[in-house]
């Protein structure tokens, strides 16, 4: 039995090489246990709040993420080469880069599957008539204002126009919900890093001509 003492880490990211696989003839046998900490494929993690520990046998490396973060949620993708990681790359080639799939609960190896986002014309306002609404999923704890909102070291952005000039057009947005409306065939989020937020253009109640809304993710 190992025991791993975390508690004069600080830092909410970090790695370190506790054993020197490279160099050693090592072997961790079927009996092999890290105390107080869960084992799956090799791999020990711990959970503490927002903090998440992993100690993988293969590489003899400990790493800290934050729970919430962009490197913690790519961690869960080891089949992703090195070199494809990065925010910006698009390993599955489906036109969505790695931080967009992050931002709307995406998976970054899977070309059919970009995120959670829906056009929909309804009535998200209690009004006469409908409206023209973007549905999106989103990192927890996101309040937008005027259409920008910030979670996970990522900015939000939707943008409204009615003819392709944008910004030009005002948009408001309601959430956060578990659920997204059942005309979209979204699934719940409830349980998850992510939720939804519905935006919609405003002023489009009614609309006889073209409205258009869309989002933009950036990353500080």
């Amino acid at each position: 039995n190992v025991t791993i003492n975390t508690t004069a880490i600080t830092a909410n990211s970090g790695s370190w090489r506790l054993v020197d696989t490279a160099t050693l003839n090592e072997s961790f046998g079927s009996t092999f246990t890290v105390v107080g900490w869960t084992e799956a494929g090799n791999v020990w993690t711990k959970v503490e709040g927002a903090k998440v520990w992993r100690f993988n046998e293969a590489s003899g490396l400990l790493n800290l993420w934050d729970v919430n973060s962009y490197d913690y949620w790519m961690s869960n993708f080891p089949g992703i080469a090195e070199p494809d990681r990065d925010p910006g790359d698009d390993p599955d080639g489906d036109g969505s880069s790695n931080l967009l799939e992050f931002a709307l609960n995406g998976h970054p190896s899977d070309p059919l599957d970009s995120g959670l986002i829906a056009s929909l014309i309804q009535n998200s306002s209690g009004s006469a008539s409908k409206e023209l609404t973007l549905v999106i999923a989103v990192r927890d704890g996101a309040t937008f204002t005027n259409g920008t909102g910030t979670a996970s070291g990522i900015t939000y952005t939707i943008e409204g126009s009615f003819d392709l000039v944008f910004p030009l057009a005002a948009v408001s947005s309601t959430g956060p919900s578990d659920t997204a409306p059942a005309a979209t065939g979204l699934p719940s989020l409830a349980g998850t890093g992510w939720e939804y937020h519905t935006f919609k253009l405003d002023t489009s109640e009614g609309l006889s001509g073209k409205g258009f809304l869309r989002l933009k993710v950036t990353r500080p």
